[in-house]
């Protein structure tokens, strides 16, 4: 038995065609964000502030499922276009979506994070 959430069932779709061009879409597992401070006061949690802060696997688990990366954007016309293949469940596998964020560097990736973290359970 096998647990596959909404970004995962995103993935597993093999092709996913807007506007007549090809996107890839991986899942995505974002990188800890890590604030470093000029002073050592202690957190109410008792860790020295600017030390990174340990993230339960669970969390680190819901952030890498939710998350997908969608590459070839700039050949799609209309970004609203993208988020509506992408929140419907029999075009793409997808669900409603909670966030989506451009590429900082490369306007082709587009983030996006589904909001409803469930999915299916599969039995084998």
């Amino acid at each position: 038995m096998f647990f596959f959430t909404v970004a995962r069932n995103v993935v597993e779709q093999k092709t996913h065609t807007l506007s007549k061009k090809q996107l890839t879409v991986e899942l995505y597992k974002p990188l800890p964000m890590i604030k470093k401070e000029v002073s050592d006061p202690v957190d109410k949690d008792g860790t020295k502030k600017g030390e990174p802060k340990e993230q339960s696997s669970e969390e680190q688990d819901d952030n890498a499922v939710n998350t997908v990366k969608v590459v070839g954007m700039k050949h799609v016309s209309n970004a609203e276009a993208a988020l509506w293949y992408f929140e419907n469940k029999k075009r793409s596998n997808g669900g409603d979506i909670k966030d989506k964020r451009v590429d900082d560097e490369d306007d082709n990736i587009l983030y996006l994070t589904f909001a409803d973290p469930q999915g299916t359970w599969f039995y084998y």
